[in-house]
Parts: C-alpha cells; structure tokens; sequence
C-alpha cells in the first residue's frame, strides 16, 4: 500500500494555524470594517484555539496530528499563504450584541430603527448570548472525532512527515458554516422563529436568546 505522507516543508510553506495580522478580515466575506454595515467580527469557523494546542487522544499524537495540518495547504485565516475563494474559506462575519441592541426594538410592538442596517438571523459573536466558548468546545470535540481521531501514526516511518488532511478541514468549514446558518434560524420555545421575533418576546420566553446563540440546540445552557 503506498504511503501517503509526505516530508514537512519549511516554516514558510506550512499552512497558516494562528491569526496573521488582519488577513482574517480582508479574507472574510461581506467584510469592510467592525463598524460597517453594523458592528461586527470576522470570525474563524474552526476556531484558533482548536489548533493551539490541538486537543486529541492520545495527547501523545499532537505533534503528529500538527505536521499532518502543516502539510495541508490550509490557512486557518483564509489566505493569504494558501488562498480560499470567500464564503468557501475558514472566516465568516458574525454582528456583534450591540448591531441588534442599537436597531432592534427595546420592547414588543417597538419600532426598528431604519437609520441603521441591521443583521437578521445571524448568531452574535459577543456577549454571554453567544455563548462562544460553548462552540469552541463543540468544534474541538468534531475535530477529534472526525480528523484526528481517524490520523495513524507510525513513528518510525511518518518521522518527520504528515498527512494531508485539507478535504476534512474543509468538511469541517462547511459543516460548522452551515450550523452556524441554521442556528442564527431558530425559534424559542413560546416565539416564532428568527432573531426579530425572539428578540420582540424576550421579556416572556427565557429561550428567547437561542437564534443569537453559536452553541448547539443540546448546548445551550442560557436560562434568562
């Protein structure tokens, strides 16, 4: 059976796993700057800290499941080293607590405000309501499940050497883009469906927060 593992590159050909000045925002789709076209942040779909360090078992096999990264072609900030088509790469622009607070109504039967452009059944990046850490657990959990768990090392003859796992990080992209698209959809438990509707019924449904969520339906733990 042939090998499929090849040498490490050098440092400066290995794909790119920490930000890199801003080329996660000049890489990210809809992107302009953190004030426009409302408050907003470019976001990592496989989040940085997944990979830093990489949490897998056996803890033994990091260094491994690292280079097998390295040899990828990937670039976790979508370019700029290996270059993604935007909206197909690891970033996507998130609004933040405040693009809803300063145009969504402050009670039910409010008005919007119309001076502003405002997001529309997109989860939020910041705030207690996102609930960010809770995804980042989630995406480490589908990484060990899904890529490194599936990684065999041969210590003596991968020495040096990795895998090429750029098709599974992709999957991965995809996979946590459109959850994070399904998410930014959902209804709370006595609202219909969608950041406006729930937003509107905070005041009489404690899951109100659930479409600003990035955490999983089985995650989420926000009770008021």
């Amino acid at each position: 059976m042939a090998d499929d593992h090849v040498g490490l590159p050098k440092k400066k050909k290995r794909s790119v796993i920490s930000r890199s000045g801003d080329s996660h925002k000049t890489n990210c789709e809809g992107w302009k700057n953190s004030k426009s076209p409302f408050p907003c942040n470019a976001h990592h779909i496989l989040v940085v800290s997944s990979f830093n360090p990489i949490d897998c078992k056996p803890k033994s096999k990091a260094a491994y499941c690292r280079r097998c990264v390295w040899v990828s072609e990937w670039d976790i900030n979508g370019g700029n080293r290996f270059k993604f088509p935007k909206g197909e790469n690891n970033m996507v622009r998130l609004p933040l607590f405040s693009a809803y607070y300063n145009a969504y109504p402050s009670k039910k039967g409010g008005l919007y405000n119309k001076r502003k452009k405002y997001p529309v059944n997109e989860c939020m990046h910041n705030s207690r309501y996102s609930e960010h850490y809770l995804y980042n657990k989630e995406v480490r959990k589908w990484l060990n499940e899904n890529v490194w768990s599936t990684l065999q090392e041969n210590k003596e003859k991968h020495k040096f050497k990795g895998k090429p796992i750029l098709g599974q990080l992709q999957d991965g992209e995809s996979h946590f883009r459109g959850e994070l698209i399904t998410r930014g959809s959902r209804k709370g438990a006595k609202c219909g469906k969608g950041t406006k509707k729930c937003w509107e019924n905070k005041k009489t449904d404690k899951s109100w927060f659930l479409p600003f969520s990035m955490a999983s339906d089985g995650d989420t733990r926000i009770e008021s």
